[in-house]
């Protein structure tokens, strides 16, 4: 996976892989997620109606919050 992730030279593309593999979001997790939702003071990101209508937060890593500082448009 980090080949994969090395490999990718879109940034956008990058960073949503990332965060798929670090955080182990669902894919419908992801496309709902949007930029106000990451706390960088507590390395969060808060997930909004998961599985099961379900609100919950998942921590981020530093290289992940490197990588989406990085992001210019919502990944």
């Amino acid at each position: 996976m980090a080949r994969l992730i090395d490999f990718t030279c879109n940034l956008r593309h990058r960073t949503i892989l990332m965060t798929l593999y670090s955080t182990g979001v669902r894919r419908s997790e992801l496309c709902r997620l949007r930029p106000e939702d990451i706390d960088k003071a507590r390395t969060v990101t808060r997930l909004r109606q998961g599985k099961g209508g379900k609100d919950r937060e998942v921590p981020l890593s530093p290289k992940l919050l490197d990588q989406v500082s990085f992001c210019r448009k919502p990944c």
